[in-house]
């Protein structure tokens, strides 16, 4: 069996996935328990299948998020460190269920979209107990952030993978745009940490979800589906990442700077497009409802269709994305 995504994994894998991601042995703290509690164990092991304890998992890894930080506010270093040690094996478990499940044929791309939401949203949470504990305490704060970091991206590959796999376009461009929100936020992340390369990859990203969210509206007008209210989500999407991009802009290093530009660039394009057809659609709309009918779908394509009166933005299309983990990263939990 391939897996389809990468893990970060326990048991004796960890080792192995912990040297490609360039940690050493002693750096990484937990084991395939460590944080959790027997009772929480129990209850992980006792779902019924693999995308049910991946569902119980991110829930856990949630719970242990918020329980580092109100322990770091109470002063509580000790309690904190170990909930952040739980946050890491939980994410762990979700992974190598996740990965478990894809094996047996489950779709999971809503867990997974799960599991981008809790690693972006808890970052920020890590980053506040970082400030709160003793140094003595930091290191296992700092991996945890390290593995929830790194936990986004992969989670974000994998939910544009699984986005590709979709048959219905308006799935397909739904779950793209999260990708986009996802990388634009990136972005942003990777900027201020001063980390110039995170935030070319993240912007190239970017360019390249959006780019799949557009080519599948597309496809998805080409098929006569109504697609304005991912048209809408586009204009609104792309309004928010312009804001993201224009902020980062002049604070990025100069190596970063053509990767921002051309993410602007698309974003750009992709929302003047998603306006114009939106205006379109509801000009044939009222044309049809007073006698005059012009295409049998109502709209315009956004921009690769032969009768289209746009062009698509140059440099996109599909998502151009091949299949194939991150370097370094993969098995599971068996």
């Amino acid at each position: 069996m391939k897996p389809f995504l990468h893990v970060l994994v326990t048991g004796f894998f960890v080792l192995t996935v912990a040297t490609a991601l360039g940690f050493s042995q002693e750096s990484v703290p937990t084991g395939p328990s460590e944080g959790l509690t027997t009772a929480e164990l129990h209850a992980l092991d006792s779902q019924g299948n693999p995308k049910k304890r991946a569902e119980k998992a991110i829930k856990l890894a949630n719970e242990k998020a918020d329980e580092a930080r109100k322990n770091a506010l109470k002063g509580n270093s000790a309690e904190a460190e170990n909930a952040a040690n739980g946050f890491e094996t939980a994410l762990n478990h979700a992974w190598s269920d996740i990965e478990q499940a894809e094996g047996q044929g489950s779709d999971m791309t809503d867990t997974i979209a799960k599991v981008s939401e809790a690693t972006a949203k808890h970052s920020d949470k890590l980053s506040e107990v970082l400030e709160r504990v003793p140094e003595q305490a930091k290191p296992h704060i700092e991996h945890a952030m390290e593995v929830s970091q790194r936990g986004h991206d992969h989670a974000l590959d994998a939910l544009e993978k699984a986005a590709t796999r979709q048959s219905d376009p308006r799935r397909r461009a739904s779950r793209l745009l999260d990708v986009a929100d996802g990388r634009a936020m990136q972005v942003k992340d990777a900027t201020a940490r001063g980390n110039s390369e995170d935030a070319r990859r993240a912007a190239q990203g970017y360019e390249r979800a959006l780019a799949g969210a557009l080519n599948a509206v597309d496809v998805g007008q080409q098929q006569g589906q109504d697609m304005e209210t991912v048209m809408n989500r586009v204009a609104e999407a792309t309004t928010r990442h312009q804001g993201t991009l224009q902020e980062v802009k002049g604070r990025v290093p100069q190596e970063a700077q053509a990767a921002i530009d051309r993410a602007m660039e698309v974003s750009r394009k992709g929302h003047d497009m998603a306006l114009a057809n939106l205006e379109q659609s509801r000009t044939r709309r009222s044309d049809a409802a007073g006698g005059s009918y012009g295409s049998s779908t109502g709209r315009a394509p956004m921009g690769g269709g032969a009768n289209s009166p746009m062009g698509p933005p140059a440099g996109m299309g599909g998502s151009g994305r091949g299949g194939g983990p991150p370097a370094g990263v993969g098995g599971g939990r068996r």
